[in-house]
């Protein structure tokens, strides 16, 4: 017996300011992955400070959004929008698990326990982990994740781990 469950969803580059790729799930749940020009988070001598980008899930609807049904496919659908967007381009994308319901630790758990990191082409990406971005009782768990042979490959990872610092 075949099952129904999609390897990955279709989704399309529908481009502006911000990289939006569209894509609907068999539950009617449409999502949004954007990947946000942000260079807040980049000292302003780095040379690559525009290259980088936040990515942001976002479900744009669902019949219940409070009880999103799981589903198997959406995060191969998000690997393969990250490897289409990094594919032809110097970019390093900055994953920030949204803290807004106090389900980050859920989201950093589930974004690490998938083996995404092979699906994005083998030794092609590389990806550091953050431990937090802020000191006290909040917790912006974070990702960085790049080509490996961009350029700015140490000094991306420098910045980056400065993030988790006072070094800011």
């Amino acid at each position: 017996m075949q099952s129904e469950e999609p390897l990955i969803y279709r989704f399309k580059f529908e481009g502006e300011w911000n990289n939006v790729y569209p894509f609907d799930t068999k539950h009617r749940v449409e999502y949004n992955v954007r990947f946000k020009p942000d260079a807040n988070y980049v000292p302003l001598h780095e040379l690559w400070r525009d290259e980088l980008y936040e990515i942001v899930i976002e479900v744009i609807s669902a019949s219940d959004p409070l009880r999103i049904p799981a589903d198997q496919a959406i995060f191969p659908t998000i690997v393969a929008i990250i490897s289409d967007f990094l594919a032809f381009h110097q970019w390093v994308i900055l994953y920030i698990c949204d803290d807004s319901d106090s389900k980050e630790l859920a989201r950093k758990r589930k974004f690490d326990s998938y083996s995404w990191y092979p699906r994005l082409g083998n030794s092609a990406f590389e990806k550091h982990d953050l431990p937090t971005l802020a000191a006290g009782p909040e917790r912006y768990f974070a990702s960085v994740f790049f080509r490996r042979d961009n350029p700015n490959r140490l000094a991306i990872i420098t910045a980056f781990k400065r993030l988790g610092t006072s070094d800011k």
